[in-house]
């Protein structure tokens, strides 16, 4: 896990390069593993996760993966709570590692039941006596997980990053990364994407496709969205999200999600 190499994926004249760092070449194929891994072991010396116990997250997919992995890595239960709004792949990915699945919301809907998704899991939690909740919108050790990424992009790019672009989503990559880069020097803006219909920075919400990228209508943000280390706040459609993601794909051969090609 980490270590993964930095992609130069365009440069303009004046000397402005366009960089990726390639993290769906983790294991679970998703930059989320880091923080899973981060917040087991925290759990486990605290005494919060005990030997053999069952982990409880509401998820959308890559943290789910990223749990699933190290738990079955390290001899633990794990539940997810998922609702049909997420990518199918990464149901059948979390059930491959071991994975329990729990459905929340309706079939139908266009808009993520992050919401149900949550009471469902503090419901199994109150009625399981050896479940442990990571809870990652609230978990300091979720943003704590991305120190070795900002290492690895010190030592990878020695001219500093000038911005650093992610998806918002729970808030953990974006400002955990960007504190880490700060402490080593850069000064780097940072700028956090969500969809369309996502209600993070404001505006109408709506239904979107880009699944663990923003939060719906009616979503308590969480604690990891630091607003004070976040500089821009940008919201991109769904079909500019997926058309950039195919052309990574036809272009580069790149297989990325709709957050990397928000």
């Amino acid at each position: 896990m980490g270590n993964t190499p930095i992609l130069e994926l365009c440069n303009t004249g004046s000397g402005s390069r366009l960089l990726l760092k390639m993290d769906c070449l983790n294991p679970t194929g998703s930059v989320k593993v880091r923080m899973a891994l981060e917040m087991i072991v925290a759990a486990e010396i605290s005494g919060e996760l005990k030997p053999g116990g069952r982990i409880i997250e509401p998820t959308s997919g890559n943290t789910g993966l990223g749990l699933a992995f190290v738990a079955s890595q390290r001899g633990y239960k794990f539940t997810a709570i998922v609702d049909h709004h997420a990518a199918k792949d990464k149901l059948r990915s979390m059930q491959a590692l071991g994975a329990e699945l729990v459905f929340v919301g309706d079939k139908e809907s266009c808009v993520p039941s992050t919401s149900l998704r949550r009471a469902k899991a503090a419901e199994i939690v109150a009625e399981t006596s050896d479940a442990w909740w990571p809870d990652q919108h609230n978990n300091p050790n979720n943003p704590a997980g991305y120190w070795q990424l900002a290492y690895e992009l010190d030592e990878q790019i020695p001219e500093k990053v000038d911005v650093l672009v992610a998806a918002i989503g729970t808030g953990g990559t974006l400002c955990g990364t960007t504190e880490h880069l700060r402490k080593l020097g850069h000064t780097a803006e940072s700028l956090a994407v969500e969809p369309e219909g996502s209600i993070i920075f404001g505006g109408v919400p709506g239904a979107y496709k880009q699944s663990g990228a923003g939060a719906p209508s009616g979503f308590k943000i969480g604690n990891n969205v630091r607003y004070d280390l976040i500089d821009h706040g940008v919201k991109v459609s769904d079909v500019k999200a997926f058309a950039a993601a195919r052309v990574l794909a036809r272009e580069h051969g790149l297989m990325v999600g709709g957050t990397a090609g928000a």
